[in-house]
């Protein structure tokens, strides 16, 4: 099954986009681990001159706020990344990363990177399902090389915020009484 999605995730990238791609699986994405650091081309923290996609595939088992960065180190002329951009791709209501209708960048998780960008996080909540982190740019000079950070955290129910705003209510009031 994963073997599918990979392939089918490698698949539609090829086709949007033309340029050599590498995926990674990363399997679940949760709690237990919470945190992961990705370098370009794990095994080499480079990517080689030219155009470049690095997918990262991930799972979640529950509704979790995923945060993330990409940063490159540019040092022209000999390393360097240029129109760097990342986002999460979801494999929709079936998780099956093929050509299906319902596979979608997840909104508000597409995000430029380069050398002056530095590692600004950016957060999204995701359910439970199949995702993949889509890594793109150009490399320049003799190789680029990037950085990923990606991180999860649980989302608070509903139920929590409302006790917790009932609880600021209650010392609001007890600091008021006692000013009386």
């Amino acid at each position: 099954m994963k073997l599918k999605i990979v392939s089918a995730a490698a698949a539609l990238v090829f086709a949007a986009t033309g340029a050599q791609a590498a995926v990674y699986d990363l399997g679940v994405h949760d709690l237990l681990e919470a945190s992961f650091a990705l370098a370009g081309a794990p095994s080499a923290g480079t990517v080689a001159p030219g155009s470049f996609v690095d997918l990262y595939v991930f799972g979640l088992l529950e509704t979790l706020k995923v945060t993330s960065t990409v940063a490159s180190i540019n040092q022209a002329p000999f390393v360097g990344i240029v129109d760097g951009s990342y986002y999460i791709l979801s494999a929709g209501v079936d998780n099956d990363l093929g050509t299906d209708a319902d596979n979608f960048i997840v909104a508000n998780s597409l995000h430029s990177f380069d050398g002056t960008t530095g590692s600004t996080p950016h957060s999204v909540n995701l359910g439970a399902g199949v995702y993949v982190y889509a890594v793109t740019g150009t490399a320049t000079g003799a190789f680029g090389r990037y950085q990923m950070l990606s991180s999860v955290s649980a989302v608070p129910e509903p139920e929590t915020w409302g006790l917790m705003l009932a609880g600021i209510g209650l010392l609001g009031f007890l600091a008021k009484r006692r000013q009386v």
